[in-house]
């Protein structure tokens, strides 16, 4: 087994969807955080998934719209982990059950205590 500091083959692993908070965006939440880059020196592939109206995602409407996007994304691969933050964790929970290798890692608004995780 890999120690924390040597990374997985990537082909191992399954790629991260990171879905960013609420008024926020993928470059605010998990690109200039450092997560990206981070998960990507593990060996991971990462995705990153902006909300309808936010970032780079021009596209209009609520909850639903953004369910139905992360849904058609995850379907896009045979499996994927996932993490969301704020309004992305909600939007995860709305992914079908199977969809994900793993439980979804999220952080719900509200919530000021952090994990450590190992992807």
């Amino acid at each position: 087994m890999p120690g924390m500091s040597d990374p997985v083959p990537a082909a191992t692993l399954p790629p991260v969807i990171l879905v960013h908070g609420f008024a926020s965006s993928s470059e605010h939440n998990w690109v200039r955080p450092g997560w990206r880059d981070a998960l990507e020196s593990r060996g991971h592939q990462v995705v990153l998934m902006d909300l309808p109206g936010h970032g780079g995602n021009t596209s209009s409407g609520g909850g639903l719209a953004a369910v139905s996007q992360l849904t058609e994304l995850a379907g896009s691969f045979p499996a994927v982990d996932l993490v969301g933050f704020s309004a992305g964790a909600r939007v995860g929970l709305g992914l079908s059950p199977g969809r994900t290798c793993r439980p979804p890692c999220i952080q719900p608004s509200g919530e000021n205590r952090y994990r450590s995780i190992r992807l």
